[in-house]
């Protein structure tokens, strides 16, 4: 019989901050890595140790789950002193979780609001990112230029792997799954690129699985470099227990 361990490699914040008529959305990406080990024997203190005890080993490959433990959407007209200071209350909120990313979609509102959350004395640094529809990843004057594809496949990426999991319960989770499975891709012939349907399209509502990869794209960039029940994080609406994603557009299902 053996024994889990579980120990948090990364938290992040992915935040796609709306515009006038769109929603800002927050989803919080929890990276775990659960190892088996062989279980701790408890020996009376007055005795000596015996000689030939090993300490613990891991007794199979360590998993990774990467745990969506919050996902929200902000009223829209939201200013952005206000999302700079709900963005705080959740950060103060996540603390005994370690320390927090926290990635920002600078496309639409641009340096100004990096700024600002640089400025507002949150004790940490935001990653900037802008999205193009090239394929070239590269790093300007403090911002990420990422592909959408390499966005995206982040998230396809772990959904494949069936270490994606969401809070069944978790407030706006099955609208984050159904703008999952919503997205289609669609090949430019001509110039090789990559689209993908309801991608910031005008009047869709994706702002939630964008947050999402986000925090995907940069977990597995950090990475590069270097089926029990789980409490989500309790803030405002968000509880429920975890289901699992099996699949990516066509065919995709909760279990």
């Amino acid at each position: 019989m053996t024994e889990k361990q579980e120990i948090t490699q990364g938290v992040y914040v992915g935040l796609d901050i709306g515009q006038s008529m769109d929603y800002t959305a927050c989803v919080l990406l929890q990276h775990v890595r659960i190892y088996e080990v062989e279980p701790t024997i408890l020996r009376d203190p007055s005795q000596a140790p015996p000689l030939d005890s090993k300490p613990a080993k891991p007794a199979s490959e360590p998993i990774d789950e990467y745990r969506v433990r919050y996902a929200e959407r902000l009223p829209l007209g939201t200013s952005y002193v206000e999302v700079i200071r709900h963005v705080a209350t959740l950060l103060n909120a996540i603390k005994p979780l370690g320390n927090s990313t926290l990635i920002l979609d600078a496309t639409g509102v641009g340096r100004p609001i990096v700024d600002m959350f640089n400025a507002a004395g949150l004790g940490l640094k935001p990653v900037a990112v802008q999205v193009h529809g090239g394929s070239a990843t590269n790093y300007d004057k403090g911002t990420w230029h990422v592909p959408k594809r390499d966005l995206v496949s982040s998230a396809k990426r772990l959904l494949g792997e069936k270490s994606l999991k969401i809070a069944d319960g978790l407030q706006h989770g099955e609208t984050l799954t159904t703008e999952l499975q919503n997205y289609r891709v669609a090949i430019n012939l001509n110039t090789g690129h990559d689209s993908y349907d309801a991608w910031r399209h005008e009047g869709s509502h994706d702002d939630l699985v964008f947050a999402l990869c986000l925090t995907t794209w940069y977990c597995l960039k950090q990475q590069r470099r270097g089926g029990h029940l789980i409490r989500p994080i309790q803030v405002g609406e968000n509880e429920g227990r975890w289901s699992r994603l099996t699949g990516f557009g066509e065919g995709s299902a909760i279990r």
